[in-house]
C-alpha cells in the first residue's frame, strides 16, 4: 500500500460506441456536447466511479491478505508496532473506506468539471 498504484481500478479504454453513447448520455441529460476525448475520459471516470462503490460495498471482501500483510509489514518498519494479521486487516479496510469516498469526490468533481467545461 507504500505505492499508490496498488489501490484502485485498472479501467480499460472505451470503445467508439461507448463514446458515442456518452456523449448521447450527456448531450440528454446536460443539454452539452462532450467532445470525443472528453467523453472517453467520462467513461473511464464513470467506471472509476462504480469501482470505488463497489469497494464500499464488499466491506471485508476488498481488502486482500497482501494488502493486510504490506500493512503490517510497514507498521513494523515505521514504528516497530507488531499488529496481528486481524488488525491488520481492520486498518487497511478503514484505510481503503477512506480513499474510496476521497477518490468518489474527487472523481465526481472531474466529471462535473468535464461538463461544465463543455457549455
Amino acid at each position: 500500500m507504500n505505492n499508490r498504484s496498488n489501490i484502485g481500478p485498472h479501467i480499460e479504454r472505451p470503445n467508439e460506441q461507448e463514446i458515442a453513447e456518452a456523449i448521447k448520455q450527456v448531450q440528454e441529460k446536460h443539454d452539452v456536447t462532450l467532445s470525443a476525448t472528453d467523453a472517453e475520459r467520462y467513461v473511464m471516470l464513470r467506471a472509476e466511479l462504480g469501482w470505488w462503490i463497489r469497494v464500499c460495498d464488499d466491506g471485508d471482501s476488498s481488502v486482500t491478505d497482501e494488502m493486510a500483510k504490506e500493512l503490517q509489514a510497514q507498521a513494523s518498519e515505521r514504528s516497530g508496532e507488531i499488529i496481528t494479521l486481524d488488525e491488520a486487516h481492520i486498518r487497511a479496510k478503514a484505510l481503503l473506506l477512506a480513499s474510496s469516498e476521497s477518490e468518489k469526490a474527487r472523481i465526481a468533481g472531474e466529471i462535473k468539471g468535464l461538463i461544465n467545461d463543455a457549455k
